[in-house]
């Protein structure tokens, strides 16, 4: 699944978890994150809601990744607040 994350193949990703039964994790949140890969980020809220920490939120800060920032603010607010 992390291979599948990290180089976007979002349909594997589904694929995994909806065929095979492969649960996610925070890790797999975080790499999403750092790859910018809403669409999984979007799947991960939909089906495991625990893996969406702040860390999240942070990851895609210090990635230059600022749609994942938006992204988790629109879901989940401003975790500096």
């Amino acid at each position: 699944m992390v291979n599948a994350v990290e180089h976007g193949q979002f349909e594997a990703v589904k694929w995994l978890h909806l065929q095979l039964h492969q649960p996610f994790s925070m890790d797999i949140a975080y790499r999403a994150a750092r790859h910018d890969r809403i669409g999984v980020l979007e799947f991960i809220r939909l089906n495991a809601k625990h893996c969406i920490t702040s860390t999240v939120f942070h990851t895609g800060c210090g990635n230059k990744h600022l749609e994942v920032a938006k992204w988790y603010e629109d879901h989940y607010g401003n975790p500096r607040k």
